[in-house]
């Protein structure tokens, strides 16, 4: 099978092996009995909605959909703005997005992708709404930038990130069993959040959790992990955990494909950089994609760059 070294295939993505092109997922299409060509995510020229991220793993029934149609959510598969993705019971899916975020929908789930821009700039923005089930997130280079453009909500809560690794879940009023509590829970492993409701707010640190009433009451702190909410991780936790121990090296190895680092220069450099121009007020967008030698832009931007 024929690899390329390609956003989707970074390391710590998929067990750090490189996923197949897009020749090999038409060829294992086709010995299945699957036409992929009117599929809009392998269409990507022609769809008028912004791409977020690409799916890394997959198993069970899992679906994406928009306004227009339903489909089948495969590794490899594009996700764009607008969509919702949606697991069935015993069934999960990873997104990797091209911030370097990671998202990992449990089973019995749906998630909208309510707003994606990731181009490089200082507007960069990301905005996830979990509708129903759980999930587990690890913020990417625009959680670790600009914190206020990395948005994770519900119907009835908000969470508020710092360069985070956490869970939120939902539990229905009427479908909570045994010592489950209906509300949202958010459960934090590295960073920390902030859980807002109508009826206030509360601090979330590492090792802890906390949840918020569907009613609208004050969130409170668990006094130890629910063991409700650790029987909803699954038999893949240690992808989602490798994901998290490189993520930042994921972040800067797309960073440099996109010319966003200068020579030698590493993560925290780049967020002191992106701190300094938004603090002198040059907020051009995309000043990061300027950073590249002339003689290394491609021809047919080189006009585009150097305005």
């Amino acid at each position: 099978m024929n690899t390329r070294n390609c956003p989707e295939s970074d390391p710590g993505l998929s067990d750090f092996k490189l996923l197949p092109t897009r020749r090999d997922l038409f060829a294992m299409a086709n010995v299945a009995g699957i036409s992929m060509l009117a599929d809009p995510a392998f269409s990507q020229p022609t769809s008028d909605r912004r791409r977020a991220g690409v799916a890394n793993f997959a198993e069970g029934n899992v679906k994406v959909s928009d306004d227009h149609s339903t489909r089948g959510l495969a590794v490899g598969t594009v996700v764009r703005e607008g969509q919702t993705i949606e697991t069935a019971a015993n069934s999960e899916v990873h997104v990797v997005f091209d911030d370097g975020a990671f998202l990992a929908v449990r089973p019995s789930s749906r998630v909208l992708i309510d707003k994606a821009k990731i181009t490089g700039g200082f507007d960069d923005s990301l905005s996830l709404k979990l509708l129903t089930g759980a999930l587990r997130s690890v913020t990417g280079w625009i959680g670790k930038f600009d914190k206020k453009n990395y948005q994770l909500s519900t119907p009835t809560a908000t969470v508020g990130i710092r360069g985070t690794d956490h869970e939120l879940a939902i539990i229905a009023s009427g479908d909570e069993r045994n010592e489950e509590i209906p509300g949202i829970h958010n459960w934090v492993h590295e960073g920390g959040t902030t859980l807002h409701s109508a009826g206030g707010q509360i601090d979330i640190e590492p090792g802890h959790a906390a949840w918020a009433p569907h009613t609208g009451g004050a969130p409170r702190a668990h006094i130890a992990i629910p063991r409700f909410l650790q029987l909803r991780r699954t038999r893949h936790e240690e992808k989602i955990e490798a994901h998290a121990r490189h993520v930042n090296e994921i972040i800067e190895m797309r960073m440099k494909k996109r010319g966003m680092l200068k020579e030698g220069e590493r993560l925290g450099d780049a967020q002191r950089r992106h701190q300094e121009l938004r603090a002198s007020g040059n907020l051009e967008a995309g000043p990061f994609k300027r950073l590249r030698p002339e003689n290394e832009r491609p021809l047919h931007r080189r006009k585009k760059w150097s305005e």
